[in-house]
This record gives structure tokens, sequence and C-alpha cells, in this order.
């Protein structure tokens, strides 16, 4: 089911530590857009890797239409989308050409006029957390920015979102154990829970916890042996996929610091039988978008990612703990492969921004033609 909503990129873009650059978010550049594009001021951030938002001056040179809208190209075409800040019909402080991004079957197809609101599809993120024991400053900055850096950028734009979280669930205090320090605990505004730890997590509207430890090499075997396989805590009888919804768009997301040891091929080839109806049936062509914050050496600004057309990068981040085992070769492949972005994951305080810069990215792919 498609809802209507109005894109505040000041806010969704923005207003999370984000930029003015479409090709950091993996958008493909126009020419006449980023002319008009300022320097990106990409906020703070701090100890927990959450985002202080920046301010965005557009300038003298940003462009509207005649109604004082700022044009948004959607797909190939040249046909604008007006966009306003809702509630006050004031131009949005920005613009973007969201190229390709959109449905698997090609992209967005807008067919709307300027000043009609875009509509959001629905999404389900399914994110997979390493619990290996080289990760406890990395499981706690996510813990920390899962709500305010990830779930409150999907909030800003109205997406209707899902995020179902494949790893270990933190039920002592972080100090208590090793098991405890790379385990995770989701409260609110996002989880269900009043406070952390807990014994068990509480599922919300947005929000699915599948408890499983992910190693430092199995996350695709987890993902397919708990696919229907109930969980510990009697969450999901059939498995995570109990939780997918067959008209929601499928973006997965990998967070670790190493590699899987299960060759790619046999995981889409496994994949495409288990969940055909959810990530395509032919797995040479998947139906879903894979991002991957992993242990690949860093670009430049904190929000830099690897874009598609980019090659492997074997060279890997330095952390103030423990540095990664590799760049995560098979997690590149299949974001390069499913046009997903790549960031590096490390340094853990950046974390936040970081999954911002993925929020943001899933924003523009929920978007769909007008009525």
């Amino acid at each position: 089911m498609l809802r209507r909503f109005r894109v505040d990129l000041g806010a969704v873009l923005f207003g999370s530590g984000l930029f003015g650059c479409g090709e950091l978010l993996g958008i493909p550049s126009e020419p006449r857009l980023a002319e008009s594009m300022p320097a990106p001021n990409i906020g703070s951030v701090d100890a927990v890797g959450a985002a202080t938002p920046p301010r965005l001056d557009m300038g003298d040179d940003a462009v509207t239409t005649d109604d004082g809208a700022v044009p948004i190209r959607v797909g190939s075409t040249d046909e604008p989308i007006a966009v306003s800040v809702p509630g006050t019909g004031e131009p949005a402080p920005g613009r973007f050409d969201a190229g390709v991004l959109g449905s698997a079957d090609g992209g967005i197809q807008p067919v709307c006029s300027p000043g009609e609101p875009l509509q959001s599809a629905p999404v389900d993120i399914v994110l997979v957390l390493d619990n290996s024991g080289s990760m406890p400053e990395e499981t706690d900055a996510v813990e920390r920015s899962l709500a305010p850096s990830f779930a409150a950028v999907l909030d800003a734009a109205e997406v209707d979102y899902r995020i179902i979280l494949l790893s270990r669930h933190r039920a002592q205090a972080r100090t208590a154990s090793e098991a405890a320090s790379t385990s995770i605990c989701v409260a609110n505004p996002l989880g269900g829970l009043a406070s952390c730890p807990s014994a068990a997590p509480v599922l919300s509207e947005r929000f699915f916890h599948y408890s499983v430890k992910i190693d430092a090499t199995d996350s695709f075997d987890r993902l397919l042996a708990t696919y229907a396989e109930p969980d510990a805590f009697g969450l999901a009888e059939l498995g995570w996929s109990e939780w997918l919804r067959n008209d929601a768009l499928k973006v997965l997301i990998e967070i670790s610091d190493a590699d899987a040891d299960l060759p790619l091929a046999q995981f889409l080839e496994r994949l495409s039988v288990l969940g055909p109806e959810h990530f395509g049936g032919d797995p040479s062509q998947p139906r879903f978008v894979f991002h991957s914050l992993i242990g690949l050496r860093e670009k430049g600004l904190v929000t830099a990612s690897y874009l598609p057309s980019e090659p492997i990068e074997t060279r890997t981040c330095s952390s103030t703990s423990t540095d990664p085992d590799n760049a995560g070769q098979s997690y590149q492949e299949l974001s390069r492969s499913t046009g997903g972005l790549r960031l590096p994951l490390c340094p853990s305080t950046a974390i936040g921004v970081r999954l911002s810069v993925l929020a943001a990215d899933t924003v523009l792919r929920s978007a769909r033609a007008c009525e």
C-alpha cells in the first residue's frame, strides 16, 4: 500500500548530519543539479555516534519553480516534482537527482506534477549485527544510535518501515560479561522495552528483534538458518520471515568487521529458494538492496560512501580497539551487485551518522509515483 507524503529535504537528508551532495548517498550525479548545491555541512558526531544536525544555506543560486518549490528530478525524466516543507508551503532547502533509485524493475516512474506530494512504498529493513568479541564499541554505538540516527530519519519522512534486527539480545549490563558487551538491547522510542537491559526483547510497530548470535563470519549462514526457524524467545514462531511484508521493498544491512565464510553464490541461491516472493526467485537478479557497514577504508568525509560503480576496496579502516579482520569482500560484492552502498565501520563514533546516510538512501528508494 502506497502512502502519500511530502519530503522535507532539510529534515530528512540534511537534518541528521548529512550533506548536500547526491554522490555521497550513492545517487547518480547530474551536473546541473550539483552546480546548485553548496559545500556540505555535515554537522558533528558525538561520542556515541549520534549526529548533530547542520544548517544548510542554499545561497542565491538555489533553483526554484515559478511557484517557489524546489524541483526534484526522479528517475531519468526531466519532469520536476516540487517538494515543499510540510505544513508551510515553503520550498524545501535542497535538490537531488534520484537517478535509478526505486523499485527493483528499473526505478521510479514519475507521473506527478509540480506541487503534488510524493508517495512512499513500505520498506522492510533486515539489519544483521555481528556479535563477535571484536565488536564491543561498534555494538554499543549501534544500540545508542539506531533510534535517533536511523529510525528518526525514516520517521521524519513518514516512511512505512519495519526494522528486523538479527543479533543477540542484551539481557545484562554491558560490562557484566563479554557476551553482554557485544549484544544489543533496543528500548523506546524504537523498541517496545521501557529500558535496557531486559530479560527478553519486546517488539513494537516498527521494530522486530530475532535474537541470535552472529559470529564474525556466519552472517549469511545465520540469515538463512533462521529464516523459518522459531526464535529462542517465542516471538517468531515461523522465523524472522514472518515479519516480512509481501508489498514492501527489501533492504538488507550488514554491520561487521569481518567477512562471510559462505560463498556469495551459494547464499543467493539458497535465499532465492527460501523467499522468492521477497528477494526474487532468480539468484542472478536479486530483488533487494544490500548495504554494508564494514571494515573497508574511509574515503575522506565521514558520510562518504562507496558507490556500486566503484571497485572492491581491499584496504581496511582503523579502530581504536581492534582493527577489522578484513574489508568484507563478499559483502562489498553483494552491495555492488544490488546497487547498495558501502561505508566504513570505524571509527565507532561515526556509526550514527553513517546509519543516517543509509536511512536517507532508504527514504529515496521508497519514493513512488504521485497520484
